[in-house]
């Protein structure tokens, strides 16, 4: 689990995430940053347009298996999943708040109540 810490995406991309869930084979270089990752978090407020169109289309280009943005003004989780590269963008989006749970469908076994996030 790596927290705010850049994912070289391409040769002009480095994304920060808040949050990335990165297997250990792809974090273990002192020379450079992870080209990947399993599970990406942001956390939105200001910057939920952003993160919205522009990351989303970052880490759907770089196959990036499942992108959750934390919703901070709706308090509520939107789960990005199956990406397709060649149109920067995610086929499926979930929803999720208060009681519901989120079941990572990349990290098995990762999963909270989304409710806990925002108490």
């Amino acid at each position: 689990m790596r927290c705010q810490l850049p994912l070289t995406l391409g040769r002009d991309s480095e994304p920060k995430p808040d949050v990335s869930i990165v297997r250990r084979a792809d974090a273990v270089s002192d020379t450079s940053h992870p080209t990947t990752a399993e599970l990406v978090f942001e956390v939105a407020g200001e910057s939920l347009p952003r993160d919205r169109l522009t990351k989303a289309a970052l880490y759907a280009e770089a196959g990036i298996p499942e992108y959750v943005i934390v919703n901070a003004e709706q308090d509520c989780l939107e789960v990005h999943r199956d990406p397709d590269a060649a149109s920067r963008r995610y086929r499926t989006l979930v929803t999720l708040s208060g009681e519901q749970a989120f079941e990572s469908a990349a990290v098995p076994g990762f999963g909270f109540r989304v409710a806990a996030l925002f108490e």
